[in-house]
């Protein structure tokens, strides 16, 4: 996994759902994953409530407790700031 703690891989499903315009909608520790005890591979899963970026499915995202403040206000709420967020 590397002296990070996996946030290189974090930022770089992060960066990749960014430039998919994906936004995931419920990003929070429970939905990463190890992928496997050898590797130390770090696995982004739950794609339930994902939606493109600026097309949102729901009108409810993220979970109460890891919602951006953005989701709160309801003033943003499918950009992929509220991805990062957590």
């Amino acid at each position: 996994m590397g002296g990070d703690g996996g946030r290189a891989q974090i930022l770089d499903a992060l960066a990749l759902l960014r430039e998919s315009r994906i936004v995931h909608c419920d990003l929070k520790p429970e939905n990463i994953l190890l992928k496997s005890l050898d590797s130390g591979a770090l696995k982004v899963i739950d794609y339930g409530s994902a939606c493109f970026e600026n097309r949102p499915v729901y009108s409810y995202i993220q979970s109460r407790f890891y919602r951006s403040p953005e989701v709160r206000t309801l003033r943003e709420t499918t950009s992929a700031a509220t991805s990062v967020f957590c």
